[in-house]
């Protein structure tokens, strides 16, 4: 439906004065500002529920068999339900989104919880800052691995065998990192609420 969206204005485009264009084109950027908020939380949240539920009790074990399990179905869900979803046919590229980069993301999260909060945290915030200084390394520079790089930091379409090819449209390392962020960001909600108002606030101006 997006890229329907995205065609239609394209189409339209050189019909429309450029009065009209603007208006247009600054309409169809606002409801994609709006929409893009939405995977974020969804990462942010995943990991911050976890967090909560360590903190009332759960074995670190139990929280990481969570992550894993859970992340598996997702990852089913998108190569099948969501897949037929698209474009009701089996037959074209999967596009692996949001759902898929949730799930692996939280398989990351099976491994990464049994790391200390402020490493969690750390190992979180630096992966949102940093992952762009890894742009300079496209995938056709890694030979074999392409594929692989596509999976993890571009997007793009990744050939698996003859005429079978998926179209990766969330990489993974960006994802694990907010995951990550919103672990530690759950020891922050358990502080007192001073202290708690401050962070928040700061955090969310920057």
């Amino acid at each position: 439906m997006k890229l329907t969206l995205l065609a239609f204005w394209a189409a339209r485009r050189d019909s429309l004065s450029f009065g009209q264009r603007s208006g247009a084109f600054g309409a169809l950027f606002f409801t994609r500002v709006i929409t893009h908020v939405c995977a974020p939380v969804f990462f942010l949240l995943a990991g911050t529920g976890a967090y909560l539920s360590a903190a009332r009790g759960k074995p670190v074990a139990e929280v990481s068999r969570f992550f894993w399990s859970r992340g598996l179905w997702l990852i089913l869900l998108e190569v099948t339900v969501l897949r037929f979803a698209w474009d009701f046919n089996f037959n074209s590229a999967p596009v692996v989104q949001t759902i898929w980069a949730l799930g692996w993301s939280m398989i990351a999260m099976a491994l990464i919880v049994r790391l200390p909060t402020v490493w969690i945290g750390g190992l979180g915030v630096g992966t949102i800052v940093f992952h762009n200084l890894l742009d300079w390394l496209s995938p056709a520079s890694l030979g074999n691995a392409a594929g692989l790089w596509n999976f993890l930091h571009v997007p793009g379409f990744v050939s698996i065998a003859p005429q079978i090819g998926v179209i990766v449209g969330y990489p993974l390392i960006p994802w694990v990192g907010v995951m990550a962020a919103g672990y530690a960001l759950g020891a922050m909600l358990e502080k007192p609420d001073r202290r708690k108002r401050v962070f928040l606030l700061g955090a969310g101006v920057t």
